[in-house]
């Protein structure tokens, strides 16, 4: 998985990531793998509840601020 390890290494380097996937599973995939993987990843779908996307929102601000 090509993607998944340049993510990685993306990581190191940066503070957030944002990955578009084609589809809702490919999006629940890679974030599934990157957790497994040790990255701090999640997956923000259209069946997403709103205060989950609000919170993952306010977390990705969180770090970029630190």
């Amino acid at each position: 998985m090509l993607i998944v390890q340049r993510i990685i290494e993306l990581s190191k380097e940066a503070k957030r990531i944002i990955v578009f996937a084609s589809t809702v599973e490919h999006s629940k995939l890679l974030s599934s793998v990157l957790r497994y993987k040790g990255v701090n990843a999640k997956s923000v779908t259209g069946d997403t509840p709103q205060q989950d996307r609000n919170d993952i929102i306010d977390e990705f601000k969180k770090i970029a601020k630190k």
